[in-house]
């Protein structure tokens, strides 16, 4: 842009001084070489002067261009929209992410087992869109993939002591509610997988088929889903009891700010007689204008790895959140 404005500008400087430029070429034709230089000399200063107040112009405004975008970013909002799918900025690859994403340099267990109490935890959530609107009904159609890592970082060698997989598909249905229905915006139908990838006798993988929806109260976010498992030949069945310790629901409550956010994850067994469940305490706190977060993360109860599903774990971690 300054390639082109600057010689427009030039351009309308010498013909605001032809008179100087004339009398210059008449010295020059009369031998006065050293009066038609200082004319010269004060033309070039004047267009150097208006040159940089130009490009100190501009680059005000480009700054002020960045800084507006920086400050039209909120990560909040963000978070919310790519939730409910309706997150439409430019993205040339499609993906997005999905659950969070997070890298805890210190996680530090309070149940004491056979491995180092302090380790590294982190999650990797992605999705991306399919298809769209092929009932008519604005829906998307989405698969996702979630890692979950506990590595063993500060002991030798750094083992990974557990990492799960979570890939998925499910279709989102956008709503529109009325009267006792008008907070909720979201239905969603999902099929998920969820394995650590180890051999026998350690491996561990059961399927899901699930069903959630999002509820909006103001800065307040209800998410409660429930899930129905995929039977397996008890022969192939790693896990057969599993759902006695993770049961067939949980419901995530956050409450949102442009600078922070606060979630709780509960999820409960029912069974009163021989009660297994879990509750995660999160909390996130903005540290920069791209969406990073100082974030700290409690668990407590039954199923926060696969390899220990059924043992009950307390957990402290905290680092940094990527996206959410």
């Amino acid at each position: 842009m300054k390639r082109i404005i600057l010689p427009i500008l030039c351009a309308f400087s010498a013909l605001a001084n032809e008179n100087l430029i004339n009398q210059a070429l008449e010295y020059e034709r009369q031998g006065e070489y050293k009066k038609a230089m200082q004319i010269y000399k004060s033309l070039a200063l004047k267009d150097t002067a208006k040159t940089k107040k130009l490009e100190l112009s501009l680059n005000n405004e480009q700054n002020a261009t960045k800084e507006h975008k920086i400050d039209d970013f909120n990560p909040r909002s963000e978070a919310l929209a790519n939730y409910l799918g309706t997150e439409k900025s430019y993205n040339p690859f499609g993906i997005s992410t999905h659950n969070l994403s997070y890298f805890m340099p210190v996680s530090y267990s309070f149940s004491k087992r056979d491995y180092k109490s302090t380790e590294t935890k982190f999650q990797v959530s992605l999705k991306k869109t399919l298809f769209e609107n092929l009932l008519g009904l604005n829906e998307s159609y989405n698969i996702a993939y979630t890692q979950i890592s506990w590595w063993q970082l500060y002991e030798h060698s750094s083992p990974f002591r557990e990492t799960n997989y979570l890939p998925e598909f499910f279709i989102n249905f956008p709503i529109s509610g009325h009267g006792a229905f008008e907070n909720l915006k979201n239905v969603r139908v999902g099929l998920l997988h969820e394995s650590n990838g180890q051999d026998d006798p350690k491996s561990r993988s059961w399927n899901r088929i699930y069903l959630s929806n999002a509820w909006f109260f103001g800065d307040f976010v209800l998410i409660p889903r429930v899930w129905l498992r995929i039977p397996e030949k008890s022969s192939e069945d790693d896990n057969p009891n599993i759902e006695k310790y993770l049961g067939n629901f949980d419901i995530n409550l956050a409450y949102t700010q442009d600078d922070y956010f606060i979630n709780i994850l509960w999820r409960n067994n029912l069974n009163f007689a021989n009660n297994r469940g879990a509750v995660e305490i999160s909390g996130a706190y903005k540290i920069s204008n791209n969406g990073l977060y100082i974030y700290t993360q409690y668990f407590n109860g039954y199923g926060e790895s696969l390899i220990e599903y059924n043992k009950s774990s307390s957990r402290l971690s905290s680092g940094i959140l990527l996206m959410y």
